[in-house]
């Protein structure tokens, strides 16, 4: 099997794997009871995520919630987020469906925005400052695009939007970058961000929302009053455990995986682009993730070419895990920038850390044969 769809979710690295093994024998307990068994896990709870703060650089007086996803971190804080009667929210419809469809759901009560990409899918910092004014009550970013791999600077953007209105609230989703990107909220004017555990080799069924100090948000759910009242539910400790242990191995030799990743992202867009003629790559490798890269095949559908290598044991994506039930045009890609006509022929290709030199040269090899028998059968 070749494995190409990390954007989608990642293998669970041995660290990870070693933790949640570990945990699940030991740390059975509920760390919400009131007896020693229960307090003493309680303590690892509360250490592990002083330890996910800190790898994130956060502030002390920070708070950092653990949840079941990703998506549930970004409803939690955009659902729960006091922004008063018609307020203004800013956001992109080239962003995951996590975000966007919540503001879709906020836009029956509040007025919506949407800020531009310009043609390599990278906003449009002058037309997007000048939206923002007093009314701006929240503006939504994706740190790095799960479709097209493009890197928003977040941080420089906070302030300079900051500067304009203090007020703003400023929500990041970091699912793409954490664990992959180096980045620090050491001196950010992020207000709350959102990271998952499977994206960065760690199990699924866990994330996490960090909320910067003096941000006030509802509880989504109602009980018990755990995670400080925010949601009420019993904390997984081995889940967390497990994905503690795949962060501190996702950022261990970070910038030595970078390099080695850069590397292969352009050895791939050489070598794909040397199969057909008819390959492009809509988004440069300069502005993006090297671990995610955008194509388009014109003359030859996705799908087609996806269901080819599947029977090889292939697997790239042409859509977002979660908005793979579209059908017809895409606003995804609408928002990205991408020809209506050119819809069908979009392909991401995305790899990560566990992924080998063989696995490279296979991909490669086997892709370029399934052309040749595409091209075969269609003429």
């Amino acid at each position: 099997m070749i494995y190409f769809d990390y954007a989608a979710t990642t293998p669970v690295c041995e660290n990870a794997l070693a933790a949640l093994n570990e945990s699940f024998q030991n740390d059975f307990a509920n760390p919400h009871a009131a007896y020693t068994l229960s307090k003493k896990l309680n303590a690892k709870l509360e250490a592990k995520r002083e330890e996910l703060l800190g790898l994130l650089g956060a502030k002390k007086g920070s708070r950092l919630i653990f949840t079941s996803s990703a998506t549930e971190a970004n409803n939690m804080v955009l659902q729960g987020l006091n922004l008063g009667p018609k307020a203004t929210i800013l956001n992109s419809p080239a962003d995951h469906p996590s975000t966007v469809k919540v503001v879709e759901h906020l836009g029956e009560n509040h007025n919506i925005g949407h800020f531009v990409l310009n043609s390599h899918g990278v906003v449009d910092e002058q037309k997007l400052l000048a939206m923002i004014d007093g009314t701006t009550s929240l503006v939504v970013f994706t740190h790095v695009n799960n479709m097209s791999g493009v890197i928003t600077d977040v941080f420089d953007l906070s302030k300079k939007i900051k500067a304009i209105n203090p007020k703003c609230h400023i929500h990041v989703d970091a699912v793409q970058s954490f664990g992959k990107i180096p980045f620090t909220l050491k001196d950010s004017m992020i207000d709350s961000l959102s990271i998952s555990a499977h994206k960065t080799y760690g199990p699924k069924g866990c994330a996490a929302l960090y909320l910067r100090e003096g941000v006030e948000i509802r509880p989504m759910l109602i009980g018990g009053g755990q995670e400080g009242g925010l949601r009420s539910s019993t904390v997984s400790y081995p889940l967390i455990n497990g994905f503690l242990a795949a962060a501190n191995w996702s950022l261990d030799n970070r910038e030595e995986k970078l390099a080695k990743a850069k590397k292969w992202n352009l050895w791939l867009r050489e070598k794909m682009q040397g199969v057909h003629k008819n390959i492009a790559f809509p988004f440069s490798h300069v502005d993006t993730s090297p671990y995610v890269i955008g194509m388009l095949f014109r003359g030859i559908s996705s799908d087609i070419l996806l269901r080819h290598l599947e029977m090889k044991e292939v697997y790239i994506s042409s859509s977002s895990a979660c908005s793979s039930k579209i059908k017809g045009q895409n606003p995804t890609y609408d928002a990205l920038g991408i020809a209506v006509s050119d819809h069908k022929s979009f392909m991401r290709v995305s790899f990560g850390d566990m992924t080998t030199d063989e696995d490279f040269n296979n991909f490669i090899s086997i892709f370029s044969s399934v052309i040749d028998d595409i091209r075969m059968l269609i003429k």
